[in-house]
């Protein structure tokens, strides 16, 4: 048997298989060692990868691509994307912790803006220890981000910089300076990570950028309102740098303000008994004034209102302002006037305090205002202690009213449910509505296809709860996605994207969570059972060829 054997192996055709055999398994090895090899290299040239997590933290949202893309279809600019970090020690840190993000979730979203818009963007790395001079003569912080290793910085590139080492040299015209944290989204209560915010924080530094100006909404101030605690002249604009370390801004007043904010504008205070309204006024807003105008305030916003600007309205329902009511009623075709008791609807609540369900009303105008809300008729506001707006019959035609040299029009914007009492009347009642005004020589000089810059806008909400914190970081309603459309159909005096979409990435633990005898069973499988039967199988395979 074991001459038989020995001459069995020393069969020249046995030799013969056994080395093709052997060859061939070398030859698959090699073949998947290399393969390995080049998909590794291109996929990290071409940033080949497979997201796997539910939220979609490594794929740029396609509200963002969509965004981003119509930016640069209306303004082609360059946009430079900074790390003050070496790329080799960002591109996998993607380690985070219950109270803090990491920059590399930042890294990865920066370089698929580059991927997709190679034209317009381009990502660096350039380690600030190493080249701080670079970092000394183009930027500049005093937001309270430290230019450190920690900053991201988004600037729009110059096209005409002039020669680098000569006077005048200037290779960036305006740019934004980030600490990585700022693009991760905290719980208010506990202070921990919950979600990343990247995509926001990049399509709004790149709006901010990529619009030519810098427009600026103004708050009034000096009547109580809640915007500023504190403001001097030498105070700089508030943008979406600077809101979250902003010692000025009043706590109940941020999320608004960074709405603006993150929308490109920059935010300041104005006091109208000692301040005209500048000509980069995109907006002015009156938020819960606690006393009145006077009569040369509201001359001044009727000269705004009349100048194609855009007024945002809230108040309480029961703080008495006649002189802004009486501006309101004189310019915008609608009457408020202070109230005992608020709106109350039994679908929500019928004791104090009053909440309320607004609805979008089934009209286009309404719908047209919110168009940027992915579904406008199903939008829902939440408000407490909410006033009535009422339209003046004259006001209520479509096709609008002629008022002196304007034609006017009034709609509804928000309304109660069909349930709501008021003053003991059951009906619908409106909590919002806009007034749009233009000049009836410029109407009617047009073919119909009005340019918006030539419009005024006044929105009234007799409800300062609808922009109260409360308001608009409740998961449950619409608001802050009703202020931020509103914005973006009002504000802009030329047609820039929206931000409404762009939404949260909220980061969902994926931890193992199995007991120790399932542990323990897996291992037994793995390491026995499946050994075990790879043996059985080749005794299988051995015996077959045996029986040949």
């Amino acid at each position: 048997m074991k001459r038989r054997s020995l001459k069995s192996l020393s069969d020249k055709k046995n030799i013969k298989y056994t080395g093709i055999n052997l060859a061939f398994c070398a030859l698959v090895v090699a073949l998947v060692i290399i393969l390995n090899a080049m998909i590794g290299v291109l996929s990290d040239k071409f940033r080949w990868q497979l997201d796997m997590t539910e939220e979609g933290i490594f794929t740029m949202s396609d509200k963002m691509k969509t965004t981003v893309g119509e930016m640069f279809t209306e303004k082609d600019v360059q946009i430079e994307i900074i790390f003050a970090a070496p790329e080799d020690e960002i591109e996998d840190a993607y380690g985070r912790s219950d109270t803090a993000g990491s920059i590399g979730y930042v890294y990865s979203t920066a370089l698929d803006l580059e991927k997709e818009f190679g034209d317009n963007i381009e990502v660096n790395c350039y380690d600030i220890e190493k080249e701080y001079t670079f970092y000394k003569d183009n930027f500049y912080t005093d937001s309270g981000t430290r230019l450190s290793q920690n900053v991201v910085i988004v600037a729009r590139k110059n096209p005409n910089p002039g020669t680098p080492g000569t006077p005048g040299y200037k290779p960036y015209n305006e740019y934004k300076v980030f600490h990585y944290q700022a693009f991760y989204a905290y719980d208010t209560n506990t202070g921990n990570l919950y979600a990343y915010n990247g995509e926001m924080v990049f399509t709004s530094a790149i709006l901010g950028l990529v619009m030519d100006e810098n427009p600026t909404v103004y708050f009034t101030w000096q009547h109580g309102e809640t915007c500023f605690t504190n403001w001097d002249k030498d105070s700089e604009a508030i943008d979406f740098e600077s809101v979250e370390t902003s010692k000025d801004i009043n706590s109940e007043a941020l999320t608004l303000i960074k709405i603006f904010a993150q929308s490109g504008y920059s935010v300041k205070p104005i006091d109208l008994s000692t301040q005209n309204i500048p000509s980069d006024a995109r907006s002015i807003v009156i938020n819960n004034p606690t006393s009145d105008f006077s009569p040369e305030e509201t001359k001044k916003l009727t000269d705004y209102f009349k100048s194609s600007g855009t007024i945002f309205c809230f108040t309480d329902y029961d703080v008495d302002l006649p002189n802004l009511y009486a501006f309101a009623d004189a310019n915008c075709g609608i009457e408020v006037s202070p109230s005992e008791y608020p709106v109350s609807d039994t679908l929500l609540a019928s004791s104090t305090p009053y909440k309320l369900r607004a609805f979008v009303p089934e009209n286009a105008a309404a719908l047209s205002y919110f168009k940027t809300l992915s579904n406008a008729a199903s939008a829902k506001a939440l408000m407490n202690n909410a006033n009535i707006v009422t339209i003046k019959d004259e006001f209520k035609s479509d096709e609008g009213y002629v008022e002196r040299e304007y034609v006017k029009y009034v709609k509804p914007l928000l309304v109660t449910s069909e349930n709501a009492n008021f003053g003991g009347a059951k009906g619908t009642y409106n909590l919002m509505t806009i007034t749009s005004a233009v000049k009836e020589d410029i109407l009617n000089s047009t073919d119909g296809t009005m340019n918006k810059n030539e419009y005024s806008y006044f929105v009234m909400c007799p409800s300062s709860s609808f922009v109260s914190e409360e308001g608009l970081n409740s998961s449950s309603n619409a608001n802050k996605k009703m202020m931020l459309a509103l914005i973006h159909t009002l504000s802009s005096r030329e047609d820039t994207p929206s931000l409404v979409d762009i939404d949260f990435k909220v980061f969902i633990e994926y931890d193992l969570d199995i007991t120790k005898n399932q542990a323990t069973a897996m291992t037994v499988i793995i390491s026995t059972v499946l050994p075990v039967a790879f043996i059985i199988g080749g005794a299988v395979v051995i015996r077959r060829r045996k029986l040949r």
